[in-house]
């Protein structure tokens, strides 16, 4: 067992923005970790409401604190400043409205310590207002290195839904190794909104020589009503951050893996879609994309309130393609039913308008549970980037 106070010094690192109300129950999840040689960096970022005092009153209670007062520059911004002023040889980051299990660290901690690998990543918990979905990841527990590595990265994203990734792109449910980390993490422009775990996360994972999956999830990433993505622009110069940074990693390593071109288009095609996700939803020749089987007058059940599923509603709107009977969720929004009272509608298909093909299992499972026709249920086409190209 791994020697909770006298193992090798862990660095997490907390961007903050005008997030009050969820900051205390992240810190104290840092805080209350049962592998107790960390230290705690708090980045503010140029906080506008009382986040800055609630990281100076932590100071106070916990010594492993050390708090970064700086102007707005945004969450790549913060992320570099708190790498810059770290000292643990292992570097984790928690977004400062999520919080963690209390023994995240040390069961990641003790996988670092026993394989020495690059990189320990683990699942994560997406928490929803009234529910919660657990994404594992998608391989087994276990150390990766030589063949198997080489075979995982041929592999590393699936092509039978659109983006699906064998190892997620979160940045936050994973231990890094500091010296390796600064490369990637500084390579970062500040000016990246979209994407930037990605960013990090992908070079990193295909420059890597050992990874290590834990199969345990502790990250809950907290899934804000109120959370906003930034202007067009700004979606559009992120993009362009992306891939130049992907063309830099597809240079570096395409010998050794040969469809790493096809992987990180992939990744870049799903970003595109979630910044703007009424760019893919559209009409053409009479079919509906991303979607099959979806005809035109059919009474459907829309289940999304998402920014997808809103881009959905908005197409089926303003061409009056489909009758929409209902808009459903399990999210609590003005308009929206709770999926135990779909049931009590006819109709033909339920268009499942979700991009996250993990996700998007889940609910299927759900709504398969309260008794929908799988038949009926119609998801984004498998591979609709690659095959609209074709």
């Amino acid at each position: 067992m791994i020697d909770k106070i006298e193992g090798p010094l862990l660095t997490v690192i907390l961007p903050i923005y005008n997030v009050e109300y969820y900051l205390d129950k992240c810190i104290e999840s840092v805080v209350s970790q049962t592998y107790k040689n960390i230290e705690i960096i708090l980045v503010d970022d140029g906080s506008t409401d009382h986040c800055g005092e609630i990281c100076d009153g932590w100071t106070k209670k916990d010594s492993r604190i050390t708090v970064l007062h700086k102007h707005n520059g945004g969450l790549v911004s913060a992320r570099q400043a708190g790498l810059r002023a770290a000292s643990g040889d292992y570097i984790a980051y928690v977004d400062s409205d999520d919080w963690i299990g209390k023994e995240m660290y040390e069961s990641l901690m003790e996988i670092a310590v026993s394989h020495n690998p690059d990189l320990v990543t683990s699942g994560l918990i997406r928490d929803y207002a009234n529910h919660t979905v657990v994404e594992n990841e998608k391989i087994e527990a276990g150390v990766y290195e030589g063949e198997k590595l080489h075979e995982l990265l041929h592999h590393v994203i699936h092509t039978s839904h659109f983006f699906e990734s064998k190892i997620n792109m979160h940045i936050t449910n994973k231990i890094f190794r500091r010296e390796v980390l600064v490369k990637y993490q500084m390579a970062v422009p500040t000016d990246a909104k979209v994407g930037e775990d990605a960013d990090v996360v992908y070079p990193y994972l295909f420059e890597s020589k050992k990874i290590a999956v834990s199969g345990r999830c502790f990250y809950h990433y907290v899934m804000r009503d109120d959370s906003i993505m930034g202007a067009s622009a700004a979606h559009k110069k992120s993009l362009e951050i992306m891939q130049e940074i992907f063309c830099r990693c597809i240079s570096k390593n395409e010998e050794r893996i040969q469809n790493i071109r096809e992987q990180l288009s992939q990744i870049a095609a799903f970003f595109t879609s979630m910044s703007a996700p009424e760019s893919i939803v559209r009409l053409e020749n009479g079919i509906l994309f991303p979607f099959q089987d979806v005809k035109r007058h059919d009474k459907v059940i829309l289940y999304g309130a998402g920014r997808f599923g809103k881009a959905v509603k908005e197409l089926f709107m303003s061409k009056q393609y489909c009758e929409i009977l209902a808009w459903s969720d399990k999210a609590e929004t003005d308009g929206v039913i709770p999926p135990e009272k779909i049931p009590e509608y006819q109709f033909d298909r339920l268009i499942l308008a979700v991009i996250n093909a993990a996700v998007a299992d889940e609910i299927e499972d759900m709504l398969l549970e309260i008794g929908i026709d799988r038949q009926k249920i119609c998801r984004v086409i498998p591979n609709w980037n690659m095959r609209k190209q074709e």
